[in-house]
């Protein structure tokens, strides 16, 4: 954004690929929940899994507040 909070066309560009690689990011963290649901697992593959399920998404959180932080800024009224 340029000095006077104005968004650019490149600016438009840059927040939809962001928006998308968000949505693309939460999918892959559902693959885990696949691997649970569909394969053959012991009780420990099945809490590997689970657990690989939930580091992902703490990663994903982590992820989305940088963007939401980077990109998400109020109005100003003048």
């Amino acid at each position: 954004m340029d000095k006077n909070n104005q968004l650019r066309a490149g600016d438009y560009f840059e927040r939809i690929a962001v928006f998308v690689g968000l949505v693309v990011l939460v999918l892959i963290v559902q693959l885990p929940l696949s691997f649970i649901m569909y394969g053959h697992y012991s009780a420990i593959g099945r809490y590997t899994w689970a657990g690989i399920y939930l580091l992902g998404f703490a990663l994903a959180i982590t992820i989305a507040v940088y963007c939401y932080r980077k990109y998400a800024h109020p109005q100003k009224c003048h």
